[in-house]
Order: C-alpha cells, then sequence, then structure tokens
C-alpha cells in the first residue's frame, strides 16, 4: 500500500484528522486520478461522511466506476492506518506532489528549448531567463 493510498484511508476513516488537516490536504496531492475523485466526493460531503455517503456522491458525479465502484471506496476503508504514521504519509504524498510539479515545468522548459531549436530563436538568452 502506498502513501497516497494510505493517506486518502485516513481521511475518509477519521474526519476530525481532516478537519485538522484541511489546510494542508488538496486533490493535486493525488497523482492517481482515481484517488483524487475521491477525495474531491470527500471534501463535498460536508462535515460528516461514511463510505455510504463518500460512495453516493461518486455515483452522483458519474465517477463511481472511475474509482473501482463500490469496492473502491471499501476498501479504504478496509485498511487500518497506523494514525501514528500520519504525518509520515502526509510529508510523503506531500512531497511528491512537489516532485511531480518540478518535473511538469522541467517538461514544459524542455518543450520550449526543443521548440526555439526547431523553429530558431532570436533571443536565446532572453528565452533562458524566462524559462528561469
Amino acid at each position: 500500500m502506498n502513501s497516497e493510498h494510505t493517506l486518502l484511508s485516513i481521511i475518509a476513516q477519521d474526519p476530525e484528522w481532516t478537519r485538522k488537516h484541511a489546510s494542508q490536504l488538496s486533490p493535486v496531492l493525488f497523482a492517481t486520478e482515481s484517488n483524487r475523485y475521491i477525495f474531491e466526493a470527500v471534501t463535498e460531503c460536508g462535515t460528516e461522511w461514511d463510505m455510504t455517503t463518500i460512495t453516493n456522491t461518486l455515483r452522483r458525479r458519474g465517477k463511481l466506476d472511475d474509482v473501482g465502484g463500490p469496492s473502491g471506496v471499501s476498501a479504504l476503508f478496509d485498511d487500518f492506518p497506523v494514525m501514528s504514521m500520519d504525518a509520515h504519509h502526509l510529508a510523503t504524498v506531500r512531497d511528491a506532489t512537489t516532485l511531480r510539479r518540478a518535473l511538469q515545468c522541467h517538461q514544459a522548459a524542455l518543450d520550449r528549448l526543443n521548440l526555439a531549436l526547431t523553429v530558431g530563436t532570436n533571443d536565446a538568452a532572453a528565452l533562458l531567463a524566462e524559462i528561469r
């Protein structure tokens, strides 16, 4: 089980923990689209949720099949995450998000540099400054 799934399990099972850490949580933390859908459903449920409300929210949004159906949601409630590891899992997921964003920025820079090499550029120094 990876940290993203474990963090989502903590979120799904412990509304109080989720409220306490709400400022650190966001859909962008979840690289896996299905996990992002579940997180969004949890936040849409308001202040209290359970397996049924999350499942119904996903069904209403047309995303239930995308998360593996009701069994995909129930899998989060089948796990028993070690709550003393919550900070570790949150930090791991946040670090992975930072790395993904850096990779996306570098990929965009690479694409711009390749385009400049292909079509040419009048000012390589300005392009490099803009990329930085």
